[in-house]
């Protein structure tokens, strides 16, 4: 039967729509294209036969989206289906990319706070030694608290936009939320706030390693919904 240039274009936007919430090879996602197209085709083709039409119109296409459901929930359901077939990515990778990122924080840090540091220490007079050991005192500390905003603002900002930080990026490893669909800035920050403490990130790793389930997340990767995966 033929299908009319409206109706064509109806149904491409509307697999479209689909495919924007699906994050999967590109391969995948062009066969679930077609699958989409094909499927919305011959629903709009029934409804065509039905009203004894001999071309698909805009119409009949408007029915047979009437009958599917909408493009966010068709994309929750494939995700859903294919986060199942997903690598988990292990204790080790992970420690080794939170390794990486913490020294690639750490450094932007020091980069950040050395400018401040160095203009107040070498204004100091030369026999000033005392005053400069104060000084370093004074700025260890700032130095702290600017790591710890450094660091949240690193994770947040790389995992929230890209999905994964450059450790994770080196490590082939990338962060989704638990329906597979990729982590926003909510998740982001949520599995963060372990990290900015050394302590909680390692009983937070420890306690992955005790609880032995199939999806090795953290317990913040539980509250925030998300799993770590291998690209």
């Amino acid at each position: 039967m033929e299908v009319s240039e409206d109706a064509r274009k109806m149904i491409e936007r509307r697999a479209n729509a689909v495919l924007k919430g699906i994050d999967v090879p590109e391969s995948d996602k062009k066969e679930i294209g077609r699958e989409l197209t094909s499927n919305y085709l011959d629903a709009a083709t029934e409804e065509a036969q039905a009203r004894g039409a001999g071309q698909v119109e805009r119409t009949d296409v408007a029915l047979a989206f009437e009958t599917s459901s909408d493009p966010e929930e068709i994309a929750s359901m494939y995700m859903a289906s294919y986060v199942k077939s997903l690598k988990r990515a292990g204790i080790i990778s992970r420690l080794a990319a939170y390794a990486i990122d913490t020294i690639i924080a750490t450094l932007a840090t020091l980069i950040i706070a050395s400018p401040i540091i160095a203009l107040r220490v070498f204004s100091m007079p030369e026999d000033g030694f005392h005053t400069r050991v104060m000084i370093f005192s004074e700025y260890f500390y700032l130095i702290i608290y600017l790591n710890l905003v450094v660091i949240f603002a690193y994770f947040v900002v790389s995992e929230g936009f890209f999905g994964y930080t450059p450790g994770k990026w080196i490590m082939g490893l990338k962060v989704l939320r638990t329906d597979g669909k990729k982590a926003g800035y909510k998740e982001a920050m949520l599995r963060t706030i372990p990290k900015l403490f050394v302590m909680a990130i390692l009983a937070d790793a420890i306690l992955m390693l005790l609880y032995r389930g199939g999806d090795r997340q953290r317990i913040f990767d539980r509250i925030a919904g998300t799993i770590v995966i291998r690209k």
